[in-house]
């Protein structure tokens, strides 16, 4: 077989080789113009401007956490996950009745065709001319037969999570918030409970000195031979010297008493608790709002795409002639061999 019988069994089988090539234009062509349109409508989302996440970071001394901080490398990711999540894909798809839109009666089927195959995600990392730093671009897409479909279905979708995933940022903080206030108030309750058997204790130590006292017929302060009076301290429960309180003397111990049994709270008198008081008034005053919260930046919104992106006719066609061409070779080539052997 060489380049001459080659080309002598083309001249001779033009026209069947002309008839395979073209079959296989016409098939492509048929195919090309019947296969069902598609259109792809594409949205942009950058990640989050570092204000519109700011509210989410409280000090240590609100929050009583150090190392807890939300940045924009932990939202944005965030957004991406929920994104692809499956249970927002359902959640979006069978709330808004979504099946609605196609012509598929088993819904689960719907949704796996018709929405989360359609959908898709791209990131791409670029750095930043002004901020110098590493960006995420993201493109979340979808394909349709509609135009006007794929970018409403997109759009809304994004909005869904984008809201959502606001909305679980801000309970996350406020949630740790709740748990902090209830641990204020738990220490509260703790400090009252301590402060009101501190009371008691100490009305009961000034009750044995005043016994004491009266059986040493001591009526005023008596002064220790230092010139040091001996003092109680009713706020930490200790004192100078508990044994020698009797030298207060029955007036003053009876004042003390007296005192201690009338009064009506141990809050004025109790370290601490008005600055626990302080910090829950504080954090009670604070209520991340989920609709200033925005985790991602839409950079460019869904817009109905005016060129079908599938199917590629033109591409289509070269392709069915290219196979054409091939089968036309291999019939030539299958019958050069035959025509040898025989």
């Amino acid at each position: 077989m060489n380049i001459d019988n080659i080309y002598t069994s083309i001249r001779d089988n033009i026209k069947p080789i002309s008839i395979v090539i073209l079959i296989n234009i016409i098939i492509a062509v048929v195919y090309a113009l019947n296969a069902p349109e598609v259109y792809t409508a594409k949205a942009y989302v950058l990640p989050p401007e570092n204000k519109y996440i700011q509210a989410l970071n409280l000090s240590a001394s609100e929050v009583g956490n150090t190392k807890r901080e939300y940045t924009v490398r932990e939202v944005y990711p965030l957004v991406i996950n929920n994104l692809q999540s499956r249970k927002y894909q359902r959640k979006f798809f069978f709330e808004n009745n979504i099946n609605k839109l196609f012509l598929n009666d088993d819904i689960e089927e719907s949704f796996e065709k018709n929405f989360h195959e359609q959908i898709g995600l791209k990131l791409q990392s670029k750095v930043s001319q002004i901020r110098m730093r590493s960006q995420d671009f993201l493109t979340v897409s979808f394909k349709s037969n509609e135009s006007v479909k794929a970018a409403t279905i997109i759009n809304d979708y994004i909005d869904m999570v984008l809201a959502d995933t606001a909305g679980e940022l801000a309970r996350s903080v406020n949630t740790t918030i709740t748990k902090r206030i209830n641990a204020y108030e738990a220490d509260i309750d703790a400090k009252r409970n301590l402060a009101k058997t501190i009371k008691l204790d100490n009305i009961a130590r000034l009750n044995e000195a005043l016994s004491i006292a009266k059986e040493l017929n001591i009526n005023e302060v008596k002064m220790m031979s230092s010139d040091i009076t001996t003092i109680v301290n009713l706020e930490d429960d200790s004192t100078t010297d508990n044994s020698k309180l009797y030298l207060y003397g029955t007036k003053a111990l009876k004042a003390e008493i007296i005192s201690l049994e009338s009064r009506l709270s141990e809050d004025p008198f109790t370290i601490g608790l008005r600055s626990l008081e302080q910090k829950i008034e504080t954090l009670k005053n604070i209520k991340i709002d989920e609709n200033n919260i925005k985790p991602a930046t839409i950079d460019q919104r869904a817009i109905p795409p005016s060129m079908r992106s599938e199917p590629k006719r033109k591409l289509i066609v070269i392709l069915g002639t290219a196979f054409g061409i091939l089968l036309a070779f291999l019939y030539l080539i299958t019958k050069l061999f035959i025509f040898r052997k025989t």
